[in-house]
């Protein structure tokens, strides 16, 4: 049976929900939601200027990151616009090499 792992609960700068952010580079956190003994090995943000572009983002590919932390995690790509909107997901990955 194979164990599931997802990343709930997205924030940026702390804030649940959508929300306009000033901030160029803010600081993206999520928790995360599985089976019992199921941990995050990695993950890999995407964000794009809009829904349908998430698929091949253009404003942000982070790459999967060899990482456990869900907190604290720098915006790393294109510099952001005062108000601009963006659309961001997290995968996932466990310690048995199970994507979200």
């Amino acid at each position: 049976m194979q164990k599931m792992l997802n990343a709930i609960d997205l924030r940026v700068n702390n804030l649940p929900g959508y929300n306009w952010i000033g901030d160029e580079f803010p600081v993206l956190s999520w928790k995360i939601s599985g089976d019992p003994g199921t941990m995050q090995q990695y993950y890999r943000i995407l964000a794009a200027s809009s829904i349908n572009l998430l698929k091949t983002p253009d404003l942000w590919n982070s790459g999967w990151v060899k990482s456990d932390c869900s907190s604290g995690i720098r915006w790393g790509g294109v510099k952001l616009r005062s108000r601009q909107q963006i659309f961001w997901q997290v995968e996932v990955r466990d310690q048995y090499g199970n994507n979200s």
